[in-house]
């Protein structure tokens, strides 16, 4: 989706640096949850409590919203 919209790299990450701002109404909540990710992936000692995972759903959900996935 963040391709489509002309975000460029080779990974979210950049592809989200690359995007001018206000070219996605939900860019702040789309990089706080990507980072979320990142962690997940990447820290073995990050730990995903319930409010957060329900927090990071939303700010998913609110993206999807945006680019009319949902």
């Amino acid at each position: 989706m963040v391709r489509n919209i002309g975000g460029q790299g080779n990974t979210l990450g950049e592809r989200l640096a690359s995007l001018p701002p206000g070219s996605i109404q939900h860019l702040d909540e789309l990089w706080a949850a990507h980072k979320v990710r990142n962690n997940i992936v990447h820290d073995p000692d990050y730990r995903l409590t319930q409010e957060k995972a329900r927090e990071v759903a939303s700010q998913y959900e609110e993206v999807l919203k945006e680019f009319e996935v949902l």
